[in-house]
């Protein structure tokens, strides 16, 4: 069995934990505008008048991101079937980096650690109740995955945007 240096672990954890919430607190504001963008684009009558579609964006910024999501998948759906084959994962993985970043904004972090290994724990600050440990393996492919879904959705905005004779 190979021993763990918790010392190197420990540095590497506290080392990545700004990168992991601002991978994906960060990077899912950002995809949120886009999400809000795309809804704007396609629910607007003549998507190529600005003030138009900043009318529906200013309406759509204050729903909630899962609402926006559920929209962005009907949307897709329904008018952009091939861009859904193109990501068959998106919007699942959409939905979980949101589930990862509303328990980061709304549970205390604290790093735990056992005889081999170290790990993030996010729990509730009143109840105490551990709602997500997460190791460094699975923050970095947090990030990862925050990275990949933020480029497929500047993809599809700008699939979408060209469709609707747009240049974003």
């Amino acid at each position: 069995m190979v021993k763990r240096n918790l010392a190197k672990d420990w540095e590497e954890m506290k080392k990545t934990l700004p990168d992991f919430e601002r991978g994906v607190i960060s990077t899912l504001n950002h995809i949120e505008i886009q999400l809000t963008e795309i809804i704007s684009v396609d629910i607007c009558e003549e998507p190529k008048i600005v003030e138009q579609r900043a009318d529906f964006f200013k309406y759509f910024d204050e729903m909630v991101l899962e609402r926006k999501i559920n929209l962005v998948k009907l949307i897709l759906k329904n008018n952009y079937p091939n861009i859904l084959k193109k990501y068959p994962d998106y919007i699942a993985n959409l939905h979980n980096l949101r589930t990862i970043r509303n328990k980061i904004a709304h549970n205390t972090r604290t790093f735990t650690k056992s005889e081999n290994k170290i790990w993030l724990t996010l729990s509730h600050p009143v109840i105490k109740k551990s709602s997500e440990d997460i190791t460094l393996g699975k923050m970095k492919g947090l990030i990862k995955k925050s990275e990949k879904v933020a480029t497929q959705t500047q993809e599809i905005r700008k699939s979408i945007g060209i469709s609707n004779k747009l240049k974003f």
